[in-house]
């Protein structure tokens, strides 16, 4: 009996530490992978999160780090990206947002996770830094006459006891509400890196 993992299609992509996004092919003794997308030092690289696909196919991911707008971070700021293919099977990269390092956050990088979808077709993440207090942000980023348009939801930082630096890839319930951790603040200090 042929195993299902032999027998079935998948087409994961993966980012991998050289920047590079891979196309896995049918999962068979043999297989290849070919390349999506090099990220480049300009305009963005470091692309280290899990990506989301939407019903079209299209890919959405974040970069850690890009070089515009001016932002303070040596290595810039971060981008929200997407990737689509066209019917010969080519791939074109575009950026959908580039973070400033101000007001509407700087370095999307969760490790775990990525970006996530709500049933409208809205974006939403997380930055580590950035925002009215610089503790990070959770973000929406919504299509918009051919354009995405970023609105910072909340701005960690704030008020004392309030948490900083959200890492985690967030949920959303079926009544709009989003759930998240972050990696530090609160009312209980114990130490440096605890989870909040």
């Amino acid at each position: 009996m042929k195993s299902k993992k032999h027998s079935r299609r998948f087409e994961g992509v993966v980012a991998v530490v050289a920047s590079t996004l891979i196309l896995m092919g049918t999962a068979q003794v043999g297989d290849k992978f070919r390349i999506l997308h090099h990220f480049l030092a300009k305009p963005a690289f470091s692309p280290i999160a899990a990506l989301v696909a939407d019903s079209a196919g299209k890919l959405y991911g974040t970069c850690q780090y890009g070089w515009d707008h001016g932002c303070t971070n040596q290595e810039g700021c971060g981008v929200v990206f997407k990737l689509s293919s066209d019917s010969g099977g080519e791939w074109t990269y575009a950026i959908l947002h580039r973070f400033t390092g101000g007001n509407d956050g700087a370095l999307p990088h969760c490790p775990t996770g990525g970006l996530i979808f709500d049933s409208s077709g809205n974006l939403y993440g997380t930055t580590e830094f950035g925002g009215d207090y610089g503790g990070g942000t959770v973000l929406e980023l919504s299509p918009s006459g051919g354009k995405w348009i970023e609105r910072v939801l909340y701005s960690f930082g704030g008020p004392q006891g309030d948490l900083v630096f959200p890492l985690s890839t967030l949920t959303l319930d079926t009544r709009g509400n989003l759930y998240g951790t972050a990696s530090g603040g609160g009312t209980h200090r114990a130490g440096a890196g605890e989870s909040v």
